[in-house]
């Protein structure tokens, strides 16, 4: 947090200190960008991200391709959101309105260490500037550090440290953790362990972390190159104050069922205990997408997505289906960028809900 004294006050008001701030982070990207025009002659670097595979995901961590050694490259990006509320409190007599900038700049390392083993780093500098606000909050936040090592053994990867973990839907979890993640791989199976935490990435701002430890095993199948077969057990153990533990057996597939139509499953029971009341809830989500044979490739989405309620909240049983909290619930529908599936502006949690969803894009 930064503080102003009065002699700041009285030199540079909140507009001002905004402009400015603002300038200078324009000078860091035109920096960025000439840099990057110089040195990029270089192939595509390492990526902190698996399974990245869309066009604008700004979740992930920036590209490496900028070759600093032979054995190092780096990677920038720089934001700028704006974020205006207007009447946000809607009182007619006292119309105040909110603007909120966030300029960021996030950087990204991998260094070669030896054949089969690299090391990843990425931090994000970020600031919010609201206007007539004198305590602004500056957040450098440990985005990603990680070793990771390939074929320890024929087919056994092994990735140690802060990892974004992400399933293909975000369904499960789409969260930066810090933990071990063993992927094993044979064939057209593959199966993946981790134990992980999440963790308090500001740096400038420590926060008491929850003692929630998440274990997860997943096994997946793939016949084809879209087809994804996979099953789950993913286990969350809270030794805080919540005193709660829950386990999720859950069945993924998706796939393309005949030519041009997508479909997607997720299927998950989720059972457990929240101190002296037991968790019982199922959940799922269906849908498919189609491509119609035309130009700018024109698509239709239907989907039925459904998370159990209780219906009797004085017996020791709740019945209330609930994500693992670690869910981004973002995916693709025949686009070249993640969107919120369950809608951009409420965006719920899955749990106690019937959500149908009919889509047209091109």
């Amino acid at each position: 947090m930064r503080e102003f004294n009065k002699n700041q006050q009285n030199n540079c008001n909140s507009g001002i200190c905004a402009e400015k701030r603002i300038m200078l982070l324009l000078v860091i990207a035109i920096v960025l960008i000439c840099t990057a025009t110089l040195l990029l002659s270089v192939n595509t670097g390492f990526c902190g991200s698996k399974e990245n595979d869309a066009a604008f995901d700004f979740s992930s961590p920036p590209k490496t391709r900028i070759q600093l050694t032979p054995d190092l490259s780096f990677g920038g990006r720089v934001e700028l959101e704006y974020q205006l509320e207007k009447n946000f409190h809607l009182d007619a007599e006292d119309c105040n309105h909110t603007a909120v900038w966030k300029p960021s700049a996030s950087m990204a390392f991998s260094y070669a260490c030896t054949e089969k083993s690299t090391a990843f780093l990425n931090i994000e500098l970020s600031q919010s500037i609201e206007e007539n606000k004198e305590d602004n909050e500056t957040m450098l936040e440990l985005q990603q550090a990680f070793l990771s090592f390939t074929q320890i053994i024929d087919g056994l990867d092994m990735i140690i440290g802060r990892q974004r973990f992400r399933d293909k839907r975000e369904w499960l979890y789409d969260e930066e953790l810090d933990g071990v993640n063993l992927s094993y791989g044979f064939s057209d199976f593959a199966l993946d362990f981790s134990v992980n935490r999440k963790p308090n990435k500001d740096i400038l701002n420590h926060k008491k972390n929850k003692k929630v430890t998440n274990y997860l095993l997943y096994g997946r199948y793939t016949p084809g190159s879209d087809t994804i077969i996979g099953a789950y057990n993913f286990f969350q153990d809270d030794r805080g104050s919540a005193n709660k533990s829950s386990i999720f057996y859950g069945l993924h597939l998706s796939g393309e069922m005949i030519h041009s139509l997508k479909y997607w499953l997720e299927l998950a029971h989720v059972r457990g205990r929240s101190k002296s009341n037991k968790i019982r809830g199922i959940g799922f989500d269906l849908g498919s997408t189609y491509k119609l044979d035309l130009p700018l490739r024109p698509s239709i989405t239907l989907g039925c997505a459904f998370g159990s309620g209780d219906d009797d909240p004085l017996d020791n049983e709740n019945n209330n289906f609930r994500q693992t909290g670690l869910q981004d619930n973002s995916a693709k529908f025949n686009g070249v960028t993640h969107l919120k599936y369950y809608g951009e502006m409420f965006d719920p949690e899955l749990s106690n809900l019937v959500i149908l969803t009919a889509g047209f894009g091109l």
